[in-house]
């Protein structure tokens, strides 16, 4: 029978995909961890972005209350709520990353 789990961390896979394509996998540990967390920081603003356009009001005021609580939410738990809060999330969010991974990669070339 295959393994259909997801990976324990699929922003962290996105991101040493999109290092890889960019050709910055072979950064110095420090500055790969430096980029790590800058790519990090932009996907979950991405991710942000498609949320605040796709919730309506109500949502908006969940995701505040839910963002807020005293332990943060996991990564999963995040992909729960807006999964069920946003219709076609994970397309969404996939056409999302596919536009900031194609812009990174481009910038990042051509650099």
């Amino acid at each position: 029978m295959a393994d259909t789990q997801q990976p324990a961390d699929p922003v962290g896979q996105y991101i040493a995909t999109l290092l890889d394509a960019a050709k910055l996998d072979a950064l110095p540990d420090g500055a790969r961890e430096q980029m790590e967390i800058a790519l990090r920081d932009q996907v979950q603003r991405r991710i942000g972005v498609l949320a605040v356009r796709e919730l309506d009001a109500d949502g908006l005021d969940a995701m505040r209350v839910f963002l807020e609580r005293e332990t943060p939410p996991e990564q999963k738990e995040l992909e729960e709520f807006f999964a069920s809060r946003i219709p076609d999330f994970a397309q969404k969010l996939e056409r999302e990353l596919d536009i900031f991974a194609q812009e990174f990669v481009t910038a990042a070339l051509a650099a």
